[in-house]
């Protein structure tokens, strides 16, 4: 699968905590399959030593800690183009 991901403003978080610096929200085409059904949107956690993609929604709640992906390292792009999405930039016109 070849897709593309493109970071949102969205806040990661779950219904109790947000999640720290190293957490972005990114929508996805094509979409993510996960055990509860189907997402636009992903979480991309990264600890000291590893990175995990998750399904979320647009808002950024974690909807399951089922992985869809994960890798040794802290590197977003890496881990998104593991699961098949490309990490792509918005560039606004000045």
């Amino acid at each position: 699968m070849t897709g593309s991901a493109y970071r949102t403003t969205a806040v990661p978080h779950t219904e109790h905590n947000t999640f720290d610096g190293h957490a972005a929200v990114y929508a996805v085409y094509p979409p993510a399959i996960h055990l509860h059904g189907v997402t636009n949107y992903v979480l991309v956690h990264a600890s000291s030593h590893d990175v995990g993609v998750y399904p979320c929604d647009e808002t950024g709640l974690l909807l399951s800690w089922h992985l869809l992906a994960c890798m040794v390292g802290t590197d977003h792009t890496r881990v998104l183009r593991e699961a098949g999405w490309e990490r792509e930039e918005v560039r606004h016109a000045a």
